[in-house]
């Protein structure tokens, strides 16, 4: 679950817009013979992409985001700053 900050330039069909926020990450690590186990932790998300217009309410969105969680517990270890990208492609309708 997290919260973001979107900021998007006008311009005909295709609107770039960079993003940031804040969230709190579940994981939930499945290990054979380590057992298994789950975290929750505070976290932040930077990123930007691009939003298509095909029509005047529906756009296609392509997405990346970089995110960095605080310390995360699993069975086998603890790492002292989870980080990973996301990219991402969805399609989205305007109201």
């Amino acid at each position: 679950m997290d919260g973001n900050i979107v900021y998007n330039w006008e311009g005909g069909v295709w609107h770039p817009f960079v993003t940031g926020g804040v969230g709190i990450y579940h994981y939930r690590s499945l290990l054979d013979g380590a057992g298994n186990g789950s975290d929750t932790r505070p976290g932040v998300d930077l990123g930007g992409g691009v939003e298509y217009f095909y029509s005047r309410r529906g756009t296609i969105t392509f997405e990346t985001l970089y995110h960095a969680v605080s310390q995360v517990n699993t069975p086998l270890t603890t790492f002292n700053k989870g980080q990973f990208w996301t990219v991402g492609v969805g399609l989205k309708r305007y109201f």
